[in-house]
């Protein structure tokens, strides 16, 4: 049975679209999400890290500035399967799920009468969270025990997961243990089980690039074979030879290990590249891989000490935005696209849905801030767009605070916003500015700069303005029609990776923004 919070018709009524008689899909999808993926990394263009998507690259177009909305897992795919960035969906706490409000990427392919399957191995990809909406296969590849994962799934959407939790727990994979075989494994087995004829829609998110850093052998080798240190990749996050939080400078990792943690990290990612290979031969087999659009993207980045620290939801600098994007039409298209080509306009995560529609077929709903990016790809122009990305924290005590980041291709604003306990602005405590043409690392904070930040200031505030607008149309439910537990059953996973709070967590969903914060003025000399 697919599940469903509720019918895709009430979804659009109460957005105002129009009802769900879409024609049949025009191509087959496959969406593929690597987690904690940078761009410099994979860049579609390293046959060595990547040689079957360096070689799918020469069909399609490479993004080469693509942003994701927020730093971490959660969030981001929420943008993904909505085409509304954090700012407007309001997924800034893992105890929120997806709005029933707001249809989702499996909702609206299937309603255009795909088969859909999708298969994950994050722990933010519960179906719980609302991904599964739509989905005829929504499968959990944390286990290599597939009745496990099953019993997990199912005990997630029945919101019986503490008792599946106590029985259950060691037969599921940490973030120790590698799951991209099994993601891939499921794909392939939704493509064999779809009719030859019946359109098809996959989706396949590979953790594997998250920390812990343990690809398989070969890969654990491949990337610094003369490394003679005994620094691995396992307990990355609390490990105090890399980084120790009682020290006034905490990073205690030397630059020759960090560089092996790294080579460790590209193995993770050259691992992912290998089994979607099997998932691209598994469609050439069936027929199916010419008449498909391919998205290839990640949900954020990493930090390897750019700015001090390590991991991602903690800032917004370039380093956890910034996201590969490889978009291959169908050859089923009307083919102007400039396959082989790389664009260097900044687009964001919020596209890829309004993208996918596009190629699909049938109108999309109404209310996406996102763009399709097919123009682009077939060689028209899309007029610029700033990028705003926001994380909300947490700090001890309960305090809330909201980053915003305020970005264009030559410059971004950063700051930080205390808040009260019903989400309005209390205070800003910081604000960065860098001009990114000069200095793309982030290393010189302008923002003493008065006349230059007071203008970058109103420029960001006439953006945040058009979202204030745009939020103002967005149909939304009460928070307590949004809750899940997710985050309650897997507590100490997320302790693990460095995502559980110290706070109280019973009214926290309630009290983070729901859209832009109201206008904020410019902080005194």
């Amino acid at each position: 049975m697919r599940p469903s919070a509720a019918p895709l018709a009430a979804l659009l009524a109460a957005c105002g679209g129009p009802p769900p008689a879409l024609p049949r899909p025009a191509c087959d999808v496959l969406l593929i999400s690597l987690d904690t993926t940078r761009a410099d990394v994979l860049t579609f263009a390293d046959p060595a890290l990547a040689p079957n998507l360096t070689a799918l690259a020469a069909r399609g177009v490479v993004f080469e500035q693509a942003f994701a909305g927020s730093s971490w897992t959660l969030p981001s795919h929420v943008e993904l399967f909505t085409g509304l960035p954090p700012i407007l969906h309001g997924v800034h706490d893992d105890t929120l799920a997806i709005d029933p409000l707001h249809p989702t990427l499996g909702e609206l392919l299937d309603a255009r009468g795909a088969f859909t399957a999708g298969a994950w191995s994050a722990y933010y990809l519960a179906g719980a969270y609302g991904f599964e909406r739509g989905f005829d296969r929504w499968e959990c590849a944390l286990a290599a025990d597939p009745e496990a994962d099953r019993r997990l799934a199912d005990a997630l959407s029945r919101g019986g997961s503490s008792a599946y939790w106590a029985g259950d727990q060691r037969t599921t994979a940490s973030q120790r243990l590698v799951s991209g075989a099994r993601v891939a494994e499921r794909i392939r087995a939704a493509i064999g089980e779809a009719r030859p004829a019946e359109p098809l829609a996959l989706f396949a998110h590979f953790f594997d690039p998250h920390y812990d850093f343990v690809p398989p052998p070969p890969f654990d080798t491949r990337f610094d074979p003369d490394y003679q240190g005994d620094l691995d990749g396992r307990d990355y996050w609390r490990n105090p030879r890399i980084f120790d939080v009682r020290l006034e400078s905490p990073r205690v990792i030397s630059d020759r290990d960090l560089e092996h943690i790294r080579a460790l990290y590209a193995g993770e990612i050259a691992w992912c590249d290998e089994q979607i290979g099997t998932i691209l031969d598994a469609l050439r087999e069936a027929g199916r891989l010419e008449d498909t659009l391919v998205v290839v993207t990640a949900d954020h980045g990493e930090e390897f000490f750019e700015h001090g620290n390590r991991g991602h939801r903690q800032t917004l600098y370039d380093e956890v935005l910034r996201v590969p994007l490889l978009v291959v039409p169908p050859h089923t298209a009307d083919d102007r696209a400039r396959r082989g080509t790389r664009v260097p306009d900044q687009v964001s995560l919020a596209d890829v849905l309004p993208t996918v529609l596009d190629y699909v077929g049938g109108p999309p709903p109404p209310r996406l801030w996102g763009r399709s990016l097919r123009p682009r790809i077939e060689g028209a122009e899309l007029p610029p767009r700033p990028l705003v990305a926001t994380l909300g924290m947490e700090a001890r005590g309960g305090e809330l605070h909201l980053l915003e980041a305020w970005r264009t291709v030559g410059g971004k604003l950063v700051r930080r916003v205390r808040l009260f306990a019903d989400g309005s602005a209390a205070e800003i405590q910081s604000v960065e500015l860098f001009d990114l043409a000069e200095d793309p690392r982030e290393g010189l904070n302008r923002a003493p700069d008065r006349p230059h930040l007071a203008r970058t200031w109103a420029r960001a505030e006439a953006t945040l303005a058009e979202l204030r607008a745009f939020a103002a149309g967005l149909p939304r439910s009460p928070p307590e029609r949004r809750r899940t537990d997710v985050r309650d059953v897997f507590e100490g996973e997320l302790s693990a990776l460095g995502y559980a709070g110290d706070g109280p967590d019973e009214v926290r969903d309630a009290r983070w923004p729901q859209g832009p914060l109201r206008a904020l003025p410019l902080p005194e000399e």
